[in-house]
């Protein structure tokens, strides 16, 4: 079994031109390394699909989603766990990393966003740049279900940015950034950028070419911004 697995988890609440854009985009991504799907409707993605049925769409479905999906590699003695949302992309070269030990909740942090104005810097702890081993996922993937489902709030979601989270904290950055897409229906709202915009990034190309091969609407701008 490989030693590595990409958990990909989805509401299926996503336009289906970009969920198949950013689909394709990850299998090239992945290479040789297996995706194991976790939705909320029969998906033929990935190696290893998983449907967890309609649970909605709130911080608990996530959590829930992403602890089915490291309870499965932990049961296939897959150690390392990367976390794939349905709206990021991820560049080249992104999946190469390795943890440097298991029990550390690892994040790459060299992040953009984008939405139909440009491209704007992010640099955060975020779920979908998370990556971990599978039996540390499942333990912190439970924990924040269980405390949710009991009534607690978090200011942040991913495991390791809380003073009172168990788990130590790495983050790395890498050359090429992952992009996270604002499309205007993304769980965690609307965002736009208070410094201005990006009309270009440095792989991604211009914004307007790349917003068009999202096949997204909204884009009226000349690649100026």
């Amino acid at each position: 079994m490989s030693e590595k697995a990409i958990v990909y988890y989805t509401d299926n609440r996503l336009d289906a031109a970009l969920g198949d854009y950013c689909r394709n985009q990850l299998r090239r991504r992945a290479g040789n390394i297996p995706i194991i799907c976790i939705s909320q409707e029969p998906m033929a993605f990935g190696e290893f699909p998983f449907c967890v049925g309609k649970i909605g769409r709130s911080s608990a479905s996530i959590f829930m989603q992403i602890m089915s999906g490291a309870h499965l590699a932990k049961n296939m003695n897959i150690p390392w766990l990367f976390l794939a949302e349905h709206d990021v992309l991820y560049p080249p070269g992104y999946f190469d990393y390795t943890p440097p030990g298991p029990g550390i909740v690892c994040y790459q942090r060299h992040v953009y966003n984008v939405n139909d104005r440009g491209f704007w810097r992010a640099d955060r702890p975020l779920m979908s740049g998370l990556c971990c081993d599978s039996e540390t996922l499942e333990a912190a993937m439970r924990q924040r279900y269980e405390n949710t489902r009991a009534g607690q709030r978090f200011s942040r979601s991913e495991p390791g940015t809380l003073l009172e989270d168990p788990y130590p904290m790495l983050t790395y950055h890498l050359a090429r950034p992952m992009l996270d897409i604002r499309h205007g229906n993304n769980f965690t709202g609307g965002r736009a950028s208070r410094d201005g915009y990006q009309s270009t990034l440095e792989y991604w190309g211009p914004h307007a070419e790349l917003w068009r091969r999202l096949g997204l609407k909204g884009d009226d701008h000349d690649g100026t911004v």
